[in-house]
């Protein structure tokens, strides 16, 4: 496997754990249900969470990140970023996700992210990936070594680093 690990700077870090506590905040004020069986009790780390593999990934791709963004948006440059807290987490798919979108997996933990790789909507939705390990919110696991590595990401996605 080939990871790239990405490290915040200390303002990209607090930039994103505000973006995740303002995404939180704004599901909690318009009455949002939490996606996927995720609880009101872990809520604020999920939008943190996510936030922060969001800015990896938009360092890494050098794309400029929108931050709080659009609901159920794009994350980064028309990329679907999961983001996921333990290592041995599998990059997560749902069947409404667009089969022609790249999702990209990362491992985000206190300011770093761990790229795992990508995969294509349509490659990871495999009956052999359909799984429901918490017992009532099944969806396709896409295991680490099932997705492509970073320097094989779309040229066209990616900007030249400077």
């Amino acid at each position: 496997m080939s990871d790239v690990t990405v490290e915040l700077d200390g303002s990209e870090y607090l930039q994103a754990m505000l973006v995740g506590c303002m995404r939180a905040a704004q599901n909690r004020r318009r009455g949002r249900q939490q996606a996927y069986g995720a609880t009101a009790a872990n809520s604020e780390q999920c939008h943190i969470t996510g936030a922060v593999g969001e800015a990896c990934v938009a360092k890494f791709l050098n794309r400029y990140w929108l931050g709080v963004g659009t609901f159920r948006g794009p994350d980064v440059g028309g990329v679907q970023v999961r983001a996921r807290s333990k290592a041995s987490y599998q990059l997560i798919l749902h069947k409404e996700d667009a089969d022609d979108d790249i999702f990209v997996l990362v491992i985000a933990c206190e300011g770093v992210g761990i790229v795992r790789g990508w995969i294509y909507g349509r490659d990871g939705k495999l009956d052999d990936h359909w799984a429901d390990p918490a017992n009532g919110r099944p969806a396709y696991f896409v295991p680490s070594e099932k997705l492509r590595p970073m320097s094989e990401f779309p040229a066209q996605r990616r900007l030249a680093r400077a």
